[in-house]
């Protein structure tokens, strides 16, 4: 595969890919999220990281998301000695655009049943 080019090839492919699906998710966070949330769309990352407000754990919030059917990684579970967080890491690479849309209202329903 090195040898021949496939490589680059597959991994041009995969960056076209995983571009459209992190641009899917950052569209679908600004609409839902938008005042609710605060992201920075990745520059080479497979992961958006996301803040809720302070009073929001996000390790709760899972838990919410879950009776939802969506799922992420709270923030608190990347701490040691940290309880509670209000951050959450949301994957995009292995969801279809239509995925991602759908989950990010599952995720906002979550939220609006948490509050």
């Amino acid at each position: 595969m090195i040898k021949n080019g496939d490589l680059s090839l597959h991994v041009e492919t995969l960056i076209d890919a995983y571009r459209t699906k992190r641009d899917t998710m950052a569209e679908a966070l600004k609409e839902e999220f938008s005042s609710l949330a605060q992201y920075e769309i990745p520059k080479g990352d497979m992961f958006f990281w996301i803040k809720f407000d302070d009073k929001i754990d996000s390790m709760k919030l899972f838990n919410e998301a879950i009776k939802q059917g969506v799922a992420y990684v709270p923030g608190s579970v990347f701490y040691k000695d940290q309880q509670q967080s209000s951050y959450a890491r949301l994957n995009f690479t292995n969801a279809t655009p239509q995925d991602i849309k759908t989950s990010m209202k599952r995720l906002k329903k979550a939220y609006k049943s948490y509050e």
